[in-house]
């Protein structure tokens, strides 16, 4: 039986699993490549990253000053002071709970199957999903 190896091209902390946290150009991004003989899956991150944050005030929007912080790249998230997973998720749920909707576009993980020359459909959110699918569909 071939054995499967995994090439990491980027290091992804356990922290920082979500996409967002990987955008740094609007071009697709290899973080890994799953190979078994001379198959290989690529897992990458994919999609444009439109994200806006209101101003809060004392736990509500501020509604007399009301701006937005454009987010449209992994650079924009950290100067925002969002540096983990847990607080964008909490991030995203504090806005959903406000009635604010952050996301008008988000960045996933995706699998390309090499030898097809196409991206497998299903996407994912966080890297280690995508890594372990891709090593799922690459032992067939």
């Amino acid at each position: 039986m071939m054995e499967i190896t995994i090439e990491q091209a980027r290091i992804v902390p356990k922290n920082q699993q979500s996409a967002e946290f990987h955008r740094y150009e609007e071009t697709v991004t290899n973080f890994a490549a799953v190979k078994k003989g001379t198959r290989v899956v690529y897992v990458d991150c994919n999609g444009e990253m439109y994200l806006t944050i209101p101003t809060i005030v004392n736990g509500k929007l501020d509604s007399e000053n009301y701006t937005d912080i454009v987010i449209r790249y992994t650079d924009d998230l950290l100067k925002a002071g969002i540096t983990n997973d847990l607080q964008l998720w909490q991030l995203i749920k504090t806005m959903s709970n406000l009635g604010h909707q952050i996301y008008h576009q988000n960045p996933w993980w995706e699998l390309f199957d090499d030898e097809a020359q196409d991206v497998l459909g299903d996407i994912y959110e966080t890297f280690d999903d995508a890594l372990s699918a891709a090593q799922e569909y690459i032992r067939g």
